[in-house]
Protein backbone atom coordinates (compact mmCIF):
# COMPACT_ATOMS: atom_id res chain seq x y z
CA UNK A 1 0.00 0.00 0.00
CA UNK A 2 1.43 3.39 -1.21
CA UNK A 3 1.85 6.36 1.22
CA UNK A 4 -0.74 8.20 -0.37
CA UNK A 5 -3.31 5.25 0.14
CA UNK A 6 -2.49 5.64 4.04
CA UNK A 7 -3.84 8.97 4.14
CA UNK A 8 -7.25 8.03 2.90
CA UNK A 9 -10.49 6.90 4.55
CA UNK A 10 -12.67 6.21 1.80
CA UNK A 11 -12.13 5.14 -2.02
CA UNK A 12 -14.88 5.72 -4.32
CA UNK A 13 -16.15 2.57 -6.10
CA UNK A 14 -13.86 3.24 -9.54
CA UNK A 15 -10.47 4.03 -6.87
CA UNK A 16 -11.26 0.42 -5.57
CA UNK A 17 -11.46 -1.05 -8.60
CA UNK A 18 -8.11 0.35 -8.93
CA UNK A 19 -6.52 -0.60 -5.94
CA UNK A 20 -7.83 -3.88 -6.63
CA UNK A 21 -6.90 -4.81 -9.64
CA UNK A 22 -3.23 -3.69 -8.21
CA UNK A 23 -3.76 -6.28 -5.23
CA UNK A 24 -4.79 -9.17 -7.12
CA UNK A 25 -2.13 -8.51 -10.29
CA UNK A 26 -5.83 -9.54 -12.50
CA UNK A 27 -7.71 -7.35 -14.79
CA UNK A 28 -10.54 -7.10 -12.66
CA UNK A 29 -13.84 -5.53 -14.22
CA UNK A 30 -16.41 -3.91 -12.36
CA UNK A 31 -18.19 -6.71 -12.41
CA UNK A 32 -16.22 -8.63 -10.06
CA UNK A 33 -15.99 -5.97 -7.69
CA UNK A 34 -20.16 -6.02 -7.52
CA UNK A 35 -19.58 -9.67 -7.05
CA UNK A 36 -17.50 -9.87 -4.31
CA UNK A 37 -19.47 -6.70 -2.47
CA UNK A 38 -22.50 -8.99 -3.03
CA UNK A 39 -21.06 -12.33 -1.60
CA UNK A 40 -20.11 -10.36 1.43
CA UNK A 41 -16.35 -10.57 1.50
CA UNK A 42 -16.33 -6.49 0.61
CA UNK A 43 -18.09 -3.84 2.47
CA UNK A 44 -20.22 -1.63 0.97
CA UNK A 45 -20.11 2.19 2.00
CA UNK A 46 -21.43 5.80 1.05
CA UNK A 47 -20.41 8.85 1.78
CA UNK A 48 -23.18 10.75 3.55
CA UNK A 49 -22.91 14.78 3.03
CA UNK A 50 -24.23 16.33 5.96
CA UNK A 51 -27.54 13.80 5.46
CA UNK A 52 -30.39 14.00 8.48
CA UNK A 53 -30.53 10.53 10.66
CA UNK A 54 -31.81 8.66 13.56
CA UNK A 55 -30.45 5.71 15.74
CA UNK A 56 -32.27 3.08 14.69
CA UNK A 57 -34.03 1.65 18.22
CA UNK A 58 -32.05 -0.87 19.88
CA UNK A 59 -33.93 -4.72 18.71
CA UNK A 60 -36.19 -2.91 16.08
CA UNK A 61 -36.31 -4.84 12.79
CA UNK A 62 -34.85 -3.43 10.47
CA UNK A 63 -36.07 -6.17 7.67
CA UNK A 64 -40.17 -5.25 7.51
CA UNK A 65 -41.95 -4.68 4.33
CA UNK A 66 -42.62 -0.81 4.72
CA UNK A 67 -38.73 -0.41 5.16
CA UNK A 68 -38.02 -2.63 1.95
CA UNK A 69 -41.04 -1.14 0.03
CA UNK A 70 -41.54 2.05 1.76
CA UNK A 71 -45.10 2.49 1.50
CA UNK A 72 -45.75 3.63 5.11
CA UNK A 73 -43.06 5.11 6.76
CA UNK A 74 -43.12 3.50 10.05
CA UNK A 75 -42.15 6.68 12.45
CA UNK A 76 -41.28 10.44 12.13
CA UNK A 77 -38.57 11.71 13.81
CA UNK A 78 -38.69 14.62 15.92
CA UNK A 79 -36.25 17.37 15.20
CA UNK A 80 -34.39 17.35 17.91
CA UNK A 81 -33.56 13.22 17.64
CA UNK A 82 -32.53 14.16 13.87
CA UNK A 83 -28.78 13.94 14.03
CA UNK A 84 -26.51 15.12 10.92
CA UNK A 85 -24.48 12.40 9.08
CA UNK A 86 -21.10 13.50 7.60
CA UNK A 87 -18.65 11.50 6.20
CA UNK A 88 -18.69 7.40 5.04
CA UNK A 89 -21.11 4.90 6.84
CA UNK A 90 -21.46 1.35 6.28
CA UNK A 91 -24.54 -0.42 3.67
CA UNK A 92 -25.06 -3.61 4.96
CA UNK A 93 -27.15 -5.71 2.38
CA UNK A 94 -28.57 -7.61 5.01
CA UNK A 95 -30.31 -3.84 6.46
CA UNK A 96 -30.97 -2.93 2.47
CA UNK A 97 -31.47 -6.45 0.43
CA UNK A 98 -32.79 -4.41 -2.85
CA UNK A 99 -29.73 -2.79 -3.00
CA UNK A 100 -27.79 -5.67 -3.90
CA UNK A 101 -30.45 -6.10 -6.89
CA UNK A 102 -29.87 -2.51 -7.95
CA UNK A 103 -26.17 -3.30 -7.73
CA UNK A 104 -26.43 -6.08 -10.47
CA UNK A 105 -28.76 -4.09 -12.22
CA UNK A 106 -26.20 -1.93 -12.84
CA UNK A 107 -23.96 -4.21 -13.65
CA UNK A 108 -25.96 -5.33 -16.16
CA UNK A 109 -27.41 -2.27 -17.92
CA UNK A 110 -31.02 -2.50 -16.69
CA UNK A 111 -31.20 0.85 -14.75
CA UNK A 112 -28.80 4.00 -14.50
CA UNK A 113 -29.80 4.38 -10.87
CA UNK A 114 -31.38 3.05 -7.85
CA UNK A 115 -34.70 2.43 -7.32
CA UNK A 116 -36.97 4.50 -5.02
CA UNK A 117 -38.66 1.89 -3.59
CA UNK A 118 -37.25 1.34 0.22
CA UNK A 119 -35.46 3.38 3.00
CA UNK A 120 -31.99 3.36 3.84
CA UNK A 121 -30.04 1.42 6.62
CA UNK A 122 -26.50 2.52 6.94
CA UNK A 123 -23.97 1.54 10.23
CA UNK A 124 -21.89 3.81 12.21
CA UNK A 125 -18.00 2.53 13.43
CA UNK A 126 -19.89 0.83 16.03
CA UNK A 127 -22.17 -0.72 14.16
CA UNK A 128 -25.51 1.27 15.19
CA UNK A 129 -27.99 1.19 12.29
CA UNK A 130 -29.09 4.38 11.44
CA UNK A 131 -32.21 5.75 9.82
CA UNK A 132 -31.02 8.25 6.91
CA UNK A 133 -34.10 10.89 7.07
CA UNK A 134 -35.69 13.17 4.64
CA UNK A 135 -37.91 16.19 5.57
CA UNK A 136 -41.40 15.85 4.53
CA UNK A 137 -43.79 19.22 4.80
CA UNK A 138 -46.98 17.56 5.24
CA UNK A 139 -45.28 13.95 7.33
CA UNK A 140 -47.56 11.67 9.06
CA UNK A 141 -49.60 14.44 11.24
CA UNK A 142 -49.69 17.27 8.78
CA UNK A 143 -47.53 19.61 10.40
CA UNK A 144 -44.42 18.26 8.44
CA UNK A 145 -40.99 16.56 9.65
CA UNK A 146 -38.45 13.83 9.02
CA UNK A 147 -39.29 10.60 7.33
CA UNK A 148 -37.24 7.42 6.46
CA UNK A 149 -36.01 8.35 3.00
CA UNK A 150 -37.14 6.83 -0.06
CA UNK A 151 -33.84 8.75 -2.11
CA UNK A 152 -31.30 6.15 -2.62
CA UNK A 153 -28.06 7.82 -2.66
CA UNK A 154 -26.25 8.65 -5.89
CA UNK A 155 -23.89 6.31 -7.55
CA UNK A 156 -20.83 8.48 -6.46
CA UNK A 157 -21.43 8.53 -3.22
CA UNK A 158 -21.23 4.67 -2.82
CA UNK A 159 -17.11 3.75 -2.04
CA UNK A 160 -15.25 1.78 0.14
CA UNK A 161 -14.19 2.26 3.57
CA UNK A 162 -10.25 1.88 3.85
CA UNK A 163 -10.09 -0.41 6.96
CA UNK A 164 -12.88 -2.69 5.19
CA UNK A 165 -10.46 -2.74 1.90
CA UNK A 166 -7.81 -3.68 4.25
CA UNK A 167 -9.81 -6.17 6.03
CA UNK A 168 -10.53 -7.93 2.13
CA UNK A 169 -6.70 -7.56 1.69
CA UNK A 170 -5.79 -9.81 4.51
CA UNK A 171 -8.29 -12.23 3.25
CA UNK A 172 -7.07 -12.17 -0.16
CA UNK A 173 -3.73 -12.86 1.22
CA UNK A 174 -5.02 -15.79 3.52
CA UNK A 175 -6.47 -17.54 0.39
CA UNK A 176 -3.63 -16.90 -1.62
CA UNK A 177 -1.31 -18.91 1.15
CA UNK A 178 -3.26 -21.76 0.83
CA UNK A 179 -2.74 -22.22 -2.66
CA UNK A 180 -0.98 -25.75 -3.55
CA UNK A 181 2.70 -25.01 -3.32
CA UNK A 182 4.93 -26.56 -6.85
CA UNK A 183 6.35 -30.33 -5.98
CA UNK A 184 10.18 -30.96 -6.13
CA UNK A 185 9.31 -32.66 -9.50
CA UNK A 186 7.74 -30.38 -11.09
CA UNK A 187 10.35 -27.49 -10.04
CA UNK A 188 12.95 -30.15 -11.20
CA UNK A 189 11.08 -30.15 -14.73
CA UNK A 190 10.51 -26.56 -14.98
CA UNK A 191 14.15 -26.10 -14.21
CA UNK A 192 15.30 -28.64 -16.97
CA UNK A 193 13.11 -26.42 -19.41
CA UNK A 194 14.70 -23.40 -18.66
CA UNK A 195 18.45 -24.97 -19.35
CA UNK A 196 17.22 -26.85 -22.39
CA UNK A 197 15.82 -23.56 -24.02
CA UNK A 198 19.16 -21.88 -22.57
CA UNK A 199 21.45 -24.45 -24.48
CA UNK A 200 19.31 -23.84 -27.67
CA UNK A 201 20.36 -20.44 -27.24
CA UNK A 202 23.80 -20.79 -26.51
CA UNK A 203 24.73 -23.51 -29.18
CA UNK A 204 25.08 -24.37 -32.53
CA UNK A 205 22.28 -26.36 -33.68
CA UNK A 206 21.99 -28.96 -37.24
CA UNK A 207 24.72 -26.41 -38.67
CA UNK A 208 23.29 -22.82 -37.48
CA UNK A 209 25.69 -20.77 -35.59
CA UNK A 210 24.73 -20.10 -31.90
CA UNK A 211 22.13 -17.04 -31.15
CA UNK A 212 23.60 -15.56 -28.57
CA UNK A 213 27.79 -15.83 -27.17
CA UNK A 214 26.87 -15.87 -23.38
CA UNK A 215 24.17 -16.51 -20.37
CA UNK A 216 24.51 -12.62 -19.71
CA UNK A 217 23.49 -11.54 -23.31
CA UNK A 218 20.30 -13.35 -23.11
CA UNK A 219 19.12 -12.24 -19.57
CA UNK A 220 20.44 -8.66 -21.23
CA UNK A 221 17.93 -9.36 -24.32
CA UNK A 222 14.80 -10.80 -21.85
CA UNK A 223 15.34 -7.31 -19.95
CA UNK A 224 14.98 -5.84 -22.79
CA UNK A 225 11.56 -6.68 -23.46
CA UNK A 226 8.46 -4.55 -23.79
CA UNK A 227 5.89 -5.29 -21.13
CA UNK A 228 7.73 -7.53 -18.30
CA UNK A 229 5.33 -7.63 -15.38
CA UNK A 230 6.28 -5.61 -12.88
CA UNK A 231 6.11 -7.73 -10.21
CA UNK A 232 6.88 -10.71 -11.76
CA UNK A 233 10.70 -11.38 -10.31
CA UNK A 234 12.43 -10.27 -13.14
CA UNK A 235 15.35 -9.01 -12.86
CA UNK A 236 18.54 -9.29 -13.58
CA UNK A 237 19.83 -10.97 -10.20
CA UNK A 238 16.82 -13.18 -10.17
CA UNK A 239 17.58 -14.27 -13.84
CA UNK A 240 21.18 -14.98 -13.35
CA UNK A 241 19.98 -17.26 -9.70
CA UNK A 242 17.58 -19.29 -12.05
CA UNK A 243 19.97 -20.00 -15.12
CA UNK A 244 22.42 -21.23 -12.47
CA UNK A 245 19.99 -22.92 -10.84
CA UNK A 246 18.69 -24.34 -13.99
CA UNK A 247 22.20 -25.46 -14.90
CA UNK A 248 22.88 -27.35 -11.44
CA UNK A 249 19.66 -29.48 -12.34
CA UNK A 250 20.67 -30.74 -15.36
CA UNK A 251 23.63 -31.26 -14.95
CA UNK A 252 22.94 -33.23 -11.25
CA UNK A 253 20.29 -35.65 -13.56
Amino acid sequence: MGKLDQLKDWYSLEAALYRLREKSNQNVSFVDLVDVITAGHLRLSCYMLSQKGQKTATGQNIFTPERVWGDAPRFQSKPENAEILEGPYRIDLKDNPIIKLDLMSLVIGEKNGFCELHTLVVRDEDENAWDVLQFDEVGLDGKGGYLPTLIMPAFSQLGIRRVDFEAFEILLDKKGHNKVTMGLREKTTCFNIIHAQQKLLLEKTSGNPALYDSAAAIIAEILALDGIPRNGGISERTLQEKFAKAKRTWESA
